[in-house]
């Protein structure tokens, strides 16, 4: 069994001895003295990599000092490659599982991202199962909700000390941690949003209302926060994480219900007005029922802007969201790419959330719901 992370004499977040492991080094450090005592296994080249042997730790959140961590990554869509790529090339040893077309290009041409007119190629090792990326000290599962059930039991007998669900596990979220492990389990959400181009190239961008969120309450939350904060991507520890992502389920099931049924999609929606009253009514009548089944609404700035401030100032407000990059860059590409797959799973978990008192709401999602959900 995995131990909870423990205080330092430093008073800085360590991570207790695994007792299938030894060495594990991923914690908080307060100097920028080498961590000589892990070394990088197999990486050719790279940021981070001491051929010596001796590695230094990497810059985190606040500008402490993380130590070089051997990272396996599950899943090469953009969430995958993105976070794969950042973190190798803030210096950590990544491994991506990746398998089939998606495995053969990333052998041939590896991870490439794209941002803001610059390409950065980091180096990763691609691999076809987990049980290749067998020393890491972290698992990332960087899938689809409907994909999670195929690599849990992967993840679950991994030997890693952390596993970070990706995903927003929708109503396996007991299921995921009593598998792996409530006291490894570490659940996060993804700060960027993109695409991935016909030459797999990964083109993605930081959502600026959203950073990587990353629950605060697990045990080990902190060394999680702080290996994420090396991205240079803002990072937020959320300590109500199981209602943030509840709170995810119902907005992204509004926003993606409106991208999928209306004329033209999300530029439909940035043309009128009267789309986008619709749309926040019927959000803002579903996060009133949410909170009336005892769950907050998070972040905080949501309820906000859908239920607090005037309705024309929220529709002015999403006709502009819907024509920029958080409606068309950030969801409405994984919306259409899995409109057939996850997307409908994610609408039918969120009208269980909210119930039956929500009935704008309810006409808004269940057209685009799993087959078979009641009305």
């Amino acid at each position: 069994m995995v131990r909870a992370p423990h205080r330092g004499s430093d008073g800085t977040a360590g991570l207790a001895h695994h007792p299938r492991r030894s060495g594990m080094s991923l914690g908080v450090r307060s100097s920028s003295v080498p961590n000589r005592g892990h070394r990088l296994p197999g990486l050719a080249s790279g940021a981070g990599h001491d051929p010596g042997g001796n590695n230094s730790p990497v810059p985190g959140c606040g500008g402490r000092m993380v130590a070089v961590s051997t990272i396996a990554v599950v899943g090469a869509g953009v969430i995958g490659q993105t976070y794969a790529g950042l973190l190798a090339d803030a210096g950590h040893d990544v491994s991506i599982v990746a398998r089939g077309r998606r495995a053969d290009q990333l052998r041939m041409s590896g991870i490439v991202l794209h941002r803001d007119g610059s390409t950065t190629r980091p180096r990763c090792r691609v691999v076809d199962t987990l049980a290749e990326a067998r020393n890491a000290e972290v698992v990332m599962v960087a899938v689809r909700g409907e994909q999670l059930p195929s690599v849990q039991a992967e993840a679950a007998a991994s030997l890693a000390p952390i596993v970070v669900c990706m995903s927003n596990p929708l109503g396996q979220r007991e299921a995921f941690e009593q598998d792996v492990g409530a006291e490894r389990t570490v659940f996060t959400f993804s700060g960027i949003g993109g695409l991935i181009a016909d030459d797999g190239s990964v083109h993605y961008h930081s959502v600026r209302q959203q950073p990587t969120v990353v629950d605060a309450a697990a045990s080990a939350g902190a060394a999680v926060a702080e290996l994420m904060g090396t991205t240079a991507l803002a990072v937020h520890r959320e300590h109500q994480m199981a209602s943030w992502l509840d709170t995810h389920s119902v907005f992204i099931a509004g926003i993606g219900a409106a991208v999928l049924t209306t004329e033209n999609g999300a530029p439909g929606v940035s043309r009128s007005r009267e789309r986008a009253r619709q749309i926040v009514g019927a959000i803002s009548e579903a996060f009133d029922a949410l909170q009336g089944h005892g769950v907050p609404i998070r972040p905080a700035a949501l309820r906000t802007i859908f239920g607090r401030v005037p309705t024309w100032f929220a529709a002015r407000y999403w006709q502009r969201q819907f024509g920029g990059p958080l409606v068309q860059v950030s969801i409405a590409p994984h919306v259409l790419a899995t409109r057939f797959t996850e997307f409908p799973q994610v609408a039918a978990h969120a009208l269980s959330l909210v119930g039956r008192d929500a009935p704008r709401f309810r006409s808004l999602v269940m057209p685009c719901a799993s087959p078979g959900h009641e009305a």
